[in-house]
């Protein structure tokens, strides 16, 4: 899962730069990107230790905005099970594996920050996932689906 390798590219216009989406085998980074070569320089994490966590969270601590989405099961359940975190701030992409982590405490507290937006693309279902799991929702939250519409 460390390998993953994002296979296609969607673009939304917002403020001064773009949401640029890498979406292929359940990955999507996200980051507003002012120049080309702005990709190039991020760093891309995989955590699913502790320490990892820990490391994260300090990269992402005072962002101005978070991109984010998740990933989950819902074949067997009537509720979500979380089963990746997807998150980056422009200068850092991470892939967060909740089902390695017995406390995604850290991360909550970064999530659940209201000095920070959470930029989300079709949002309604990963916020379900952190009112029921952890009976609160991250805000602010800009959800680019229905933006994307407005803009035609």
């Amino acid at each position: 899962m460390k390998n993953l390798i994002s296979t296609s590219m969607k673009t939304f216009h917002w403020g001064r730069g773009y949401i640029t989406a890498l979406c292929g085998v359940g990955v999507l980074r996200s980051a507003i990107l002012d120049t080309p070569d702005r990709k190039d320089a991020m760093q891309e994490l995989f955590v699913d230790t502790p320490d990892d966590l820990i490391q994260l969270c300090e990269q992402l601590k005072g962002s101005e905005w978070l991109a984010l989405d998740t990933e989950f099961i819902r074949e067997k359940t009537y509720y979500p099970r979380l089963c990746l975190i997807q998150i980056c701030n422009g200068d850092t992409a991470a892939c967060v594996d909740p089902l390695k982590l017995s406390d995604l405490g850290p991360l909550l507290d970064i999530l659940y920050d209201g000095s920070i937006l959470k930029v989300l693309h079709a949002a309604r279902q990963d916020l379900e996932i952190f009112l029921h799991d952890y009976k609160r929702l991250p805000m602010p939250v800009f959800d680019t689906q229905p933006a994307a519409a407005l803009l035609g």
